[in-house]
C-alpha cells in the first residue's frame, strides 16, 4: 500500500522522499487520497471484469 500511495504522489508531482507530511497542505493530501481511492477501484473493477461473469456473477 506504501508503494501505491508513493505512485500516485509522485503521478500528482509530489515530494514524498520522507514519512513526515507536515509540509503538505489539506488539499494537496485531499488530492492524493482521492486519486488513491480512484485507482485502487479502478484496479478492482478491472479485476472483476477479468473474471467470469464480472459483477453480474
Amino acid at each position: 500500500m506504501e508503494k501505491f500511495k508513493q505512485e500516485i504522489a509522485s503521478e500528482l508531482g509530489s515530494d514524498f522522499d520522507s514519512n513526515y507530511w507536515g509540509n503538505i497542505g489539506t488539499r494537496e493530501c485531499g488530492e492524493m487520497g482521492g486519486e488513491l481511492i480512484r485507482s485502487m477501484l479502478a484496479e478492482a473493477e478491472k479485476e472483476l471484469h477479468q473474471k467470469k461473469g464480472g459483477f453480474n456473477e
